[in-house]
């Protein structure tokens, strides 16, 4: 191999489309030489929905690279245990291509290779990112600008997400204390304690089973309690902080700036008082469960459904500062405001449904308003 190349082995796969080269790669080298061909993917596009290609519409086309989703990956791909096990897919030209002896040597050229799939992931290693790491890598050789934008657009309408609240119960399984975590074993301890206001209420995989008839699913019950806890898109960091101190939080206040103003829960997680999380949550819950027991847990309202739930949480994050300066985040703190808010509801003539707060951000927001007047 010459400075002028890059090196690495490679296996050949014959499928119908042809035949192709999966390999493993320096990131840095791959990161060289490979760019997102977004206007001839563009191009080949426009030519197939004027065809009539159903796939033409989905196209992406390749998309603009996301600055925010570069930098998680980027932070991502520093962590101790960061991994990517699925391939970047490139085409190249034959012309710049040596296959022998089961290694492929490739020119060592800006764009020489164009990104089919991956261009997220790969721009991660951009910007002096120098660490070692291999990646997959599926090289085809010759590919026509069509069929690469057929490829690109199979690989990217096909998938199926996972249900966010199974996602979320898979936290299970986490050996470190990351907020989502500890957001999860609180959603649990409120679906599982008979004495909870949320006794069964919460669809800890996203759907209704044995442990649950709920009306409002684990992902949106935790996301909502993360938000007061810190900024998800410091996830990487946070977890990579805790897993090389073995768990210990107290290094994250050290190492990880978060607003306190903006997170009211981040100190009491930093301080491992998940405890009090779990307390303050609880006092709330049973006070607005106590004023609005008509509405509270019952399908046909939304107070205990996402869009009400959803005001409840908006309103939290000023009452915990208020609550902390008055030093009482106690169950009667909480009912003053809930009776406060049910006072306003009968003023106005407002009942609690779909009818005056419609689901989504307009319905969760007018609640917010009016429950929470000082705070809005």
């Amino acid at each position: 191999m010459t400075s002028n190349e890059i090196e690495f082995p490679v296996l050949p796969a014959t499928q119908p489309i042809g035949t192709f080269y999966v390999g493993v790669v320096s990131a840095s080298d791959l990161y060289q030489i490979a760019k997102a061909d977004v206007r001839q993917l563009a191009d080949a596009a426009v030519g197939r929905a004027a065809s009539g290609d159903v796939f033409a519409e989905y196209m992406g086309i390749q998309r603009p690279l996301d600055p925010k989703r570069v930098m998680e990956i980027r932070d991502y791909v520093r962590t101790v245990d960061a991994s990517f096990p699925n391939a970047i897919i490139v085409a190249v030209d034959s012309q710049n291509v040596e296959v022998s002896d089961g290694r492929m040597r490739i020119r060592r050229e800006p764009n020489v290779a164009r990104i089919i799939d991956g261009q997220h992931r790969l721009a991660g290693f951009g910007n002096g990112t120098a660490l070692d790491f291999d990646l997959i890598v599926t090289v085809f050789l010759d590919m026509e600008v069509e069929e690469q934008a057929y490829l690109f657009a199979t690989i990217n309408t096909k998938h199926v997400k996972i249900n966010p609240s199974l996602a979320a119960d898979l936290l299970e399984f986490s050996s470190v204390e990351t907020p989502e975590k500890v957001a999860h074993n609180i959603a649990k301890l409120f679906n599982s304690e008979s004495k909870s206001p949320w006794f069964r209420q919460i669809k800890m995989l996203g759907r209704k089973d044995e442990l649950s008839a709920g009306i409002i699913t684990q992902s949106t019950f935790t996301r909502e309690i993360i938000d007061l806890m810190y900024d998800s898109t410091q996830h990487h960091v946070v977890r990579d902080i805790l897993k090389r101190a073995n768990g210990d939080r107290r290094n994250l206040s050290r190492d990880v700036h978060i607003d306190t103003e903006s997170y009211p829960f981040w100190e009491f997680y930093v301080l491992a008082r998940d405890d009090a999380i779990f307390r303050i949550l609880s006092n709330y819950f049973r006070a607005f469960a106590d004023v609005f027991v008509k509405e509270w847990g019952h399908p046909e309202y939304i107070l205990s459904k996402t869009t009400g739930y959803g005001a409840m949480m908006l309103g939290l994050k000023s009452l915990i500062k208020e609550g902390l300066g008055a030093r009482s985040l106690s169950y009667e703190f909480f009912r003053d405001v809930a009776n406060r808010g049910r006072n306003r509801l009968a003023t106005r003539r407002l009942s609690l449904t779909s009818v005056h707060f419609p689901p989504g951000t307009t319905g969760t927001r007018s609640l917010w308003r009016i429950l929470y007047p000082d705070t809005s």
